[in-house]
């Protein structure tokens, strides 16, 4: 018999953490439903974890990515889309959780709204304890399809992987996931799918069903090359100007990753990879080592060091 939806979980060393999230699939209040899990190779005992729930639920199932396709969770999700037998599909993540009546509650949103191509439904942010609002939703009388291309051609996030609910034909159309892309995966699949003419409609009135947790020791971002190639990859691919890729490197690169580990090693590295993408005058890379330098003593923190002044250089300023 069909599932009515197909819950696809990659995973790789959460033995500690994927037990919540399967269990917040056995709390649904809708029980026709499967859930596929495909294990990116770990190394810990996520596999007897998952295992166990498979022996209690037969609705769950666990699949191996093969040796010989490339690794990471894009790879897992494709394999795992390969797999479902429902023509409704959800993501999750592997400390992702889900409200009781989230799967029901989103079949009758979509059943309510059948001339869309896939729906989105609010997300809370758990960190630190704390809860808010995820997603940046636009006014209920926008063009919401414009409205999120807008903020994903920014390389920034409107709504996580776990948001949305797709019809699974969309998703075989534009080929899943990327499985080049190590990051934005998730933006590239969402912009694609509204750049192949798909559309998408938001449910305002709901609260959020999805819990993303950001954990601070399993969630921490390291710099490395990998980071920058898949901005610079995702914003070239989706026609953003050299310039307006230049701005978006800074403020998400090396504000966000580089500053604030203020590693030496990597503000080096960055800076080559970014000069050898063209996405950096050299004028630019002296002025962001500068206020590195600045950000590492404390200067930042002191009047007339000319701080102010430089970080706008370094940001705002075309070239």
């Amino acid at each position: 018999m069909q599932p009515k939806i197909s819950i696809i979980i990659p995973v790789y060393n959460r033995e500690e953490i994927v037990c919540k999230t399967l269990q917040s699939l056995k709390n649904q209040t809708l029980s026709d439903w499967e859930c596929i899990v495909v294990d990116d190779s770990s190394t810990d005992d996520t596999l007897h974890t998952i295992q166990q729930f498979i022996k209690a639920d037969n609705r769950f199932q666990l699949f191996e990515r093969p040796k010989t396709t490339r690794k990471g969770p894009s790879s897992c999700r494709n394999i795992g889309l390969s797999k479902s037998k429902s023509n409704f599909i959800i993501f999750l993540d592997s400390d992702d959780l889900l409200s009781k009546t989230a799967l029901m509650d989103r079949l009758s949103f979509a059943f309510i709204n059948p001339k869309y191509d896939f729906w989105i439904f609010k997300t809370l942010l758990i960190e630190n304890n704390k809860r808010q609002d995820y997603n940046s939703l636009p006014q209920s009388n926008t063009n919401e399809n414009k409205y999120y291309v807008n903020i994903l051609l920014k390389g920034e996030s409107p709504f996580v992987v776990s948001s949305p609910l797709w019809r699974k034909q969309v998703l075989n159309h534009i080929d899943g996931f990327d499985i080049n892309l190590s990051n934005l995966e998730d933006l590239d699949l969402h912009i694609r799918a509204y750049k192949a003419g798909f559309e998408s409609k938001t449910d305002f009135n709901g609260i959020a069903d999805n819990y993303y947790v950001k954990n601070q020791q399993l969630k921490k971002r390291i710099p490395n090359n990998k980071i920058l190639f898949s901005y610079w990859f995702y914003l070239k691919r989706h026609g953003v100007s050299q310039s307006e890729q230049s701005k978006i490197l800074i403020n998400r690169i090396f504000f966000n990753y580089i500053f604030k580990s203020f590693s030496f090693f990597w503000l080096v590295k960055y800076f080559i990879s970014a000069a050898r993408l063209q996405l950096l005058t050299i004028s630019k890379i002296i002025s962001g080592f500068l206020l590195f330098v600045g950000y590492a003593l404390g200067l930042d923190n002191y009047k007339y060091t000319g701080m102010y002044r430089l970080r706008n250089y370094f940001m705002y300023k075309n070239e």
